[in-house]
């Protein structure tokens, strides 16, 4: 069996339709480049449309993100600076607490000291 050859026929020889005139021919290739063109364009158009639409709602949520971010601090700088007003308050309570302690236990050795100095 033999392989059927075809001969080699370059595009260039062959009009696309042999009742179509060669300036017909590539007028309509100008026309479809001209259409192509326009299309990229668009779509071009399109795509500068997008990114910048993408643009402005990734400034929202970081907007939007940043405001809550600086929320959440506040909040938590709040919550901090309450606990340690309650530990500045239990700190002090307790220094207080054993400073009477000591002044007690000052008192209760004078105290002995003079009723042990009576003895």
């Amino acid at each position: 069996m033999h392989a059927s050859v075809r001969p080699c026929v370059c595009v260039h020889m062959v009009p696309p339709c042999a009742d179509v005139s060669p300036r017909r021919y590539v007028r309509d290739l100008r026309a479809q480049s001209a259409d192509v063109q326009t299309i990229l364009s668009a779509m071009d158009d399109q795509v500068k449309a997008a990114s910048a639409t993408y643009r402005e709602q990734l400034e929202e949520i970081e907007t939007a993100f940043m405001v809550e971010r600086q929320e959440l601090v506040e909040a938590a700088r709040k919550e901090w600076d309450a606990a340690m007003a309650r530990r500045k308050a239990e700190e002090e309570a307790c220094i207080a607490a054993m400073e009477d302690r000591t002044e007690q236990q000052h008192r209760q050795l004078e105290h002995l000291r003079l009723t042990d100095d009576e003895e």
